[in-house]
């Protein structure tokens, strides 16, 4: 047999009474939960001094390094653009019935004060800007008392009285401050404790001679704890105790005091801490654990969580455990258990991974091992048969084997039909009393010896898990799918239904005659004939499951590589999705990653109802009828609103200045004891529509958000309670830049629609302005046209009128008529095409206007009419279009002369100005009354003449009465 070990611990364990209180003074000191914040999580890097609890919930530690605030989860230090800054030595902390949170400061710096409404304040007062204050104390009658070097302060209402040597205080520092139930103050000074009352000191002798004092605890009348580094005194009714290490202290310098709730005295010293409760004393110290024994602060908050400061800036939190670890501290060869089983005798056996196989009995742990006779020093599965002997089977990296345990020594049971049996996964023992092993086949031990069973039962490889149901039905589980095992017959289940994955790693019936299934996909259930699985989806928190077992109070209880969880059956049972309840770090587990799927039982039910799992950290237990309710959901705050990388000041309605809109809201949970179980939803209206789900998250982030009032809503719950109603809000609003302001959006729009009509009149205009320049164009082609093909058919028609008249008379005079129509066909023609393409006349070609003009009109006259053209003032090159006009006007005038007048005489005259060129055409025509006379309909000729002489901005005047001629005058003005 390998080494033995008493474990004390154990018979404690399977024998307390859980109560559900904070720190349950029942347990052993060394098996609460112990957590450990350091610099890493954002302590200030300096001894921890002081501790205290606001109303809010917050904890607020006062280290030599400055002021830092605790949610549980995270600190917040203080720095210099605060009221306590991180250079500041924090000496104590006092919260008054206000809620004002006073902070003393060393080296005679004052006090500050935290108000409720989270503002810092220098406290000013006269009388306390010099205090260098180390101890702190509000009392019965709302007087607060502040210790300092050689001085003694009381503030009652706004009158402040400060006691000295000179009037009775011991000399040296205040260290200490205390007020029993009678109403007297305990002052504990460098080397001496003085009682004041009366307004007067009396001096209190101690038996530790010059030793320094450095707390003091009052817990009844004339009843004080006091705290030097001699020792530890007691004095009660007068007389005087010391206690040292040779009275169980850890060492006799003791640096801190408080008093539990409970009676509990809370003893913190430089080489650990001590728990004194009804005379006895328990230690705790750096080889239980502590990471720094070396204490100068305790504090007790509201969840009854005890806070331990030390000295390398390490703050230390004990709560009740839920669970119980066992580890190699306790007397375990091994904390990686495989497998565990209780006997009918009484004892524990824990499987290993590598290191033998474990009996806890009475108080004592036996280890056994190879040269025990153990078969394999890697214990996967036990069994105990109904002869009590313990079958033992070996894992695959420990070659496999099996073995029995039988009267204090080891049979083992290698082959199988004379072949190797391999790794043994999974052992059961039937109601008959037949051993089942389960290896890369299954086999059961029959005439002493192993068999296989028959391969006509099922393809059975790689045997993970057995079951025997109260029907007697044996259950398999393997790689080729669950078999079942009715009167002798093996028959694979139906997989319709059936597992997603396997393999099942544990089966366990409840009492309701459901099977569960703990597999690497999920928890099945076998229920009248067919399955149902549950995994992430279903609620589960893991979906690769190790064992199951019921705790006979309607839970399951579940072990993955995540943890340890439990759900309520009836959830299961409905189909539901699963509340579950995880249990971890903060429940007294080591390690949350629990060991399996190798083989088992990994748990297991003893017989007073205890829970036992093996853990990567040692075997863990529960008692679940001792549980206590779930905790309540805490407060909610809001700590921080920063928009746009910049922090606005809360509490208030806030209101950031014009920005991108990037907004960042950090809130918590003031829940101290399990903060991690803390799940948070929260919305933002209006702009969420409906509540986010933010798991355990602490911010929430929002980019790009529109400028408005917006309100922040968040609340928590803690698994698998409700959510907490009074939800924490936070109003704030954005501030738009200017081209968001309504006024200028509304002159935006104002502008936009001024642009939008603008926009259209100039299309009109566009279009208008087109329009026009058809009509033009068209009234030019149409002007053109009557002055080239018009006038010329009408002078070809003078022509041929005039030759017809001729002809028989005078045959030369006729033939000189034709010859001019002839040119005039050709000419109009020519001026027809230039008059469409807008382009010079011919007449202007080859020669200059005067001769063009009188050529032109030359052409035109027919008969006996007289055509004289003559020219005044000095001739010069005009325009185009000016020549052009002055040709058209001539033509016009002189053909509707020759055509309706029937002049003798038509005179052309032209003249040119300084800054005008006049045309006249003078006839003796029959002339028509100017007044009266209209356009015929379809003829255009002195409208046209009109609008040309208009087009140039000059005048037409056209003097005319019948049988007096026509005298048609146009003035254009030109240019220099």
């Amino acid at each position: 047999m390998g080494a033995a070990t008493r474990i004390g611990l154990l018979t404690v364990v399977l024998a307390w009474p859980h109560e559900s209180q904070a720190l349950d003074p029942q347990q052993p000191l060394a098996s609460y939960n112990l957590r450990i914040w350091g610099v890493e999580k954002g302590l200030p890097p300096s001894t921890v001094r002081a501790i205290a609890q606001t109303p809010d919930g917050y904890l607020w530690v006062g280290t030599d390094a400055g002021l830092a605030r605790f949610d549980g989860v995270r600190f917040v230090a203080f720095d210099a653009s605060d009221a306590v800054s991180r250079s500041e030595e924090i000496r104590t902390l006092l919260v008054d019935r206000a809620g004002i949170l006073w902070i003393g400061r060393y080296r005679g710096r004052g006090l500050v004060q935290r108000l409720p409404d989270g503002a810092f304040a220098s406290y000013q007062d006269g009388a306390y800007v010099q205090i260098s204050a180390f101890s702190s104390l509000e009392d019965r009658r709302g007087r607060l008392w502040f210790g300092g070097s050689h001085t003694l302060a009381r503030k009652e209402g706004e009158t402040i009285k400060r006691f000295s040597p000179s009037r009775g205080l011991p000399a040296g520092d205040v260290n200490a401050l205390a007020e029993s139930s009678d109403g007297a103050l305990w002052v504990a000074t460098s080397h001496e404790l003085a009682r004041f009352r009366d307004e007067g000191f009396e001096r209190i002798p101690l038996p530790t001679g010059d030793a320094k004092l450095q707390a003091v605890v009052a817990d009844g009348p004339d009843a004080v704890w006091v705290g030097t580094e001699a020792g530890l005194v007691r004095r009660e009714a007068g007389r005087t105790r010391l206690l040292t290490t040779a009275d169980g202290l850890p060492h006799n310098a003791v640096q801190a005091l408080a008093a539990g709730r409970d009676g509990t005295l809370w003893i913190g010293t430089a080489a650990g801490l001590a728990r004194s409760r009804q005379g006895r004393i328990e230690k705790l110290s750096r080889r239980d654990g502590l990471p720094d024994d070396t204490v100068q602060a305790l504090f007790e908050d509201r969840e009854g969580n005890l806070w331990i400061g030390t000295r390398n800036a390490v703050l230390l939190q004990l709560t009740d455990a839920a669970f119980t670890q066992l580890g190699a501290a306790q007397g375990l060869s091994s904390e990686r258990a495989l497998s565990l089983r209780e006997t009918r005798d009484g004892s524990f056996w824990i499987g290993t991974v590598a290191d033998g196989l474990m009996r806890l009995r009475g108080g004592r742990v036996d280890t056994f091992h190879a040269a025990d006779g153990l078969c394999t020093e890697g214990v996967s599965t036990l069994a105990e048969d109904t002869d009590s002997g313990l079958w033992i089977g070996g894992h695959v990296s420990s070659g496999g084997s099996l073995c029995r345990f039988k009267d204090n020594r080891f049979r083992s049971y290698p082959t199988a039909d004379g072949q190797p049996l391999g790794p043994v996964r999974v052992l059961h023992v039937d109601h008959a009393g037949v051993v089942w092993i389960g290896s890369d086949g299954l086999f059961r031990f029959e005439g002493g010896r192993v068999v296989p069973e028959p391969p006509s039962a099922g393809a059975f490889k790689n045997v993970t898990s057995l079951h025997e149901d109260r029907a007697r039905r044996l259950w398999a589980s393997s790689d080729a799918g669950i078999f079942v095992r009715t009167e002798g017959v093996w028959s694979k289940v139906a997989q319709k239904d059936g597992p997603p994955s396997l393999p099942v790693y544990a089966f366990h019936e409840d009492d309701e005659g459901n099977l569960w299934m703990g597999s690497a996909q999920g928890l099945g259930r076998f229920r009248d004939g067919s399955f149902a699985w549950f995994g992430r989806r279903q609620g589960l928190p893991e979906s690769r499951i190790f064992a199951v077992v019921g705790d006979g109070l309607g839970f399951l209880w579940m072990t993955s590589p995540r943890g340890i969880f439990r759900v309520a059956t009836r959830d299961l049972a409905l189909d539901r999705i699963a509340v579950p309840t995880t249990f971890g770090i903060t429940d007294g587990l080591r390690s949350s990653r629990c060991e399996g799927g190798l083989g088992g039982p990994a748990a297991w039910k003893d017989r007073t109802g205890r829970l036992w799992f093996p853990t990567s950290g040692g075997l863990a237990s529960v008692d679940p009828a001792a549980l206590p309710p779930p905790p309540r959901p805490p407060p909610v705050v809001v700590e921080r609103l920063i928009v746009d990388g910049s922090a606005l000041t809360i509490p208030g309605e806030p209101r950031a200045p014009p920005g991108r809109g990037a907004v960042q809201i950090e809130y918590t949970a003031l829940a101290l004891r399990a903060p991690e179980k803390v799940r948070f939803r929260y919305r933002l209206d209006p702009f969420d529509p409906d509540w986010v789900e933010a798991a355990h998250a602490r911010t929430a982030n929002y980019t790009n958000l529109a400028p408005g009032r917006y309100t922040f809503r968040v609340m928590a719950g803690v698994e698998p309670g409700a959510w907490n109603e009074a939800r924490a809000a936070l109003a704030f609003s954005l501030a738009p830049h200017l081209h968001q302001t309504p006024w200028f959006r509304g002159l935006a729009v104002a502008a936009l629609a001024l642009m939008i009509a603008g926009l259209y009149r100039l299309r009109m205009r566009r279009m208008q302005s087109q329009h026009a320049a058809v009509l033009a164009e068209r009234t030019r082609i149409a002007r053109e046209m009557h002055d080239t093909l018009a006038q010329g058919f009408t002078g070809i028609s003078l022509q041929l009128e005039a030759a017809t008249r001729r002809l028989p008379a005078a045959p030369a005079e006729a033939q000189e008529n034709l010859d001019k129509a002839r040119i005039l066909v050709r000419m109009s023609l020519g001026e027809a095409r230039r008059a469409v393409w807008d382009l010079r006349t011919s007449a202007l070609d080859a020669q200059d206007l005067p001769s063009a003009l009188d050529s032109l009109v030359r052409q035109f006259a027919a008969g006996e009419c007289t055509v004289t053209v003559a020219v005044s003032g000095h001739a010069r090159k005009l325009s185009d279009e000016h020549e052009r006009t002055i040709l058209r006007l001539a033509q016009e005038a002189v053909t509707n002369a020759m055509k309706h007048a029937r002049p003798k005489r038509v005179e052309v005259r032209l003249g040119y100005q300084a800054d005008f060129v006049e045309l006249v055409i003078d006839d003796d025509g029959s002339g028509f009354d100017a007044t009266t006379a209209r356009a015929p309909a379809g003829h255009f000729g002195l409208l046209g003449m009109e609008e040309r002489v208009t087009n140039l901005g000059g005048s037409l005047l056209i003097r005319s009465q019948p049988g007096l001629g026509t005298t048609v005058t146009a003035r254009l003005p030109i240019r220099s």
